[in-house]
């Protein structure tokens, strides 16, 4: 067995002698020039060009540069030129009051009139509403001046986007307006647009004249309002007075007098003079009695003053008896001349406050005075079109910034 292994162990290793070789490597020269990788075509290259700077701008020339080439287009190609015409206006009243202030509003309530605030603002409302709107198409041809040839497909009414109705008139006329009050001075500065510098003047010219005649229905207004509100108390006065004469005229049917506290008065009287004629009988009666105890004239004297005495009786009774006795009645009188009295003084007074209120509503009169008139503008507005194109730059500048936002937003989120 020791014999056997140790003849395998050369005929293995002439075996492995026989697989592994000695391999010499030599470097290959190269001769001629490099070939160069394949080129791609052209159009692949522009196109490449094209990804790599839309990619770069990211939609930027289509969010921002066309709306703007846009406008410039339609600003300066299409655009009809607009004429803006202003004035300049206050609202005063002549009521008292003057504050301690400075400047054109002194000045102004030095002439003994003072700004009317609230009535500004009314003012300021009613040249913006509706009613304005219905006063200028129907007296001063409001839809003829928006659809003059001269105008454009966007800004004539109506248009694509517009329908034809009043509702639709009124927000478009919006925009051909602008009202700004000076809170600090009162003055309240209106413009208005047109097609023609004429349109624009004449639009202006009969706001304000309707602004007016708004002035002149509210002094009415109030003046009507006050001497009715005067009218009502002296109607009130006039019905108590008539109620209280026709109660004192039945109270006077009934009790068949005229004047009770007159009577009153005759009934005291006649009892006064009667009490003393009788104090001076009874000191005759006494004295003849003293004198002569059984004298003939006696008697005739005691039954005169049994008489008197039985008269100041029937007068006392009639004056403080029963409910038909002159202090019952005269209480019934002098309580039915009071209300009288009072009737009378507040019907008095009631005619005093229409006095007055006429007065003072002659007196406090609102005025609309126009401080500036409307001018007739010899230039179209050509900064209004900067600014369209201005705020359509900075509106697409916007929409890109946000859309870039969000697609930056997103590239990081998939990376």
């Amino acid at each position: 067995m020791p014999e056997a292994s140790d003849q395998s162990v050369p005929a293995m290793q002439e075996t492995r002698t026989a697989v592994i070789k000695e391999i010499e490597l030599t470097p290959i020269e190269s001769q001629g020039e490099l070939v160069p990788y394949a080129q791609p075509e052209t159009s692949s290259q522009v196109k490449i060009y094209w990804q790599f700077i839309w990619r770069w701008w990211d939609y930027f020339p289509l969010l921002v540069g066309l709306p703007i080439l846009l406008a410039f287009l339609y600003q300066f190609a299409i655009a009809a030129d607009y004429y803006s015409s202003e004035a300049r206006f206050i609202v005063r009243t002549n009521t008292g009051g003057l504050p301690s202030i400075s400047g054109l509003t002194s000045l102004i309530q030095s002439q003994g009139l003072s700004r009317a605030t609230d009535e500004t603002y009314t003012v300021n409302e009613y040249v913006q509403s509706r009613d304005m709107v219905r006063e200028l198409v129907e007296k001063d041809h409001l839809r003829e001046l928006l659809q003059r040839p001269e105008s454009d497909f966007i800004t004539r009414f109506p248009n694509f986007y517009r329908e034809d109705n009043f509702e639709e008139l009124y927000k478009h006329f919006q925009y051909w307006i602008k009202v700004d009050l000076d809170d600090g001075t009162g003055i309240t500065t209106i413009r208005a647009d047109g097609y023609r510098p004429e349109d624009a003047h004449a639009l202006l010219s009969a706001m304000l004249r309707h602004a007016e005649e708004l002035i002149i229905r509210m002094n009415i207004r109030a003046h009507d309002d006050a001497i009715q509100y005067a009218n009502v108390f002296i109607k009130r006065a006039s019905e108590q007075v008539a109620d209280v004469e026709a109660r004192l005229a039945e109270f006077r049917s009934k009790n068949n007098t005229v004047d009770p506290s007159h009577e009153s008065d005759a009934v005291l009287q006649a009892m006064t003079q009667m009490s003393t004629e009788l104090a001076h009988l009874e000191a005759t009666l006494k004295q003849q009695m003293t004198i002569m105890p059984s004298g003939p004239g006696i008697p005739a004297l005691q039954q005169k003053i049994q008489s008197y005495r039985n008269e100041i009786e029937k007068l006392r009774g009639k004056l403080v008896g029963d409910e038909k006795s002159t202090v019952s009645v005269l209480s019934t009188y002098e309580s039915l001349t009071l209300e009288q009295d009072l009737a009378a003084k507040s019907l008095e007074a009631a005619v005093a406050n229409l006095n007055q209120a006429i007065q003072e509503a002659e007196q406090q009169h609102l005025y609309l005075e126009t401080i500036s008139k409307p001018h007739l503008p010899d230039s179209p507005e050509f900064w209004r079109r900067m600014l369209f194109i201005g705020a359509v730059a900075a509106a697409s500048a916007g929409v890109w910034f946000i859309y870039h936002s969000f697609r930056s937003e997103d590239v990081d989120y998939h990376t």
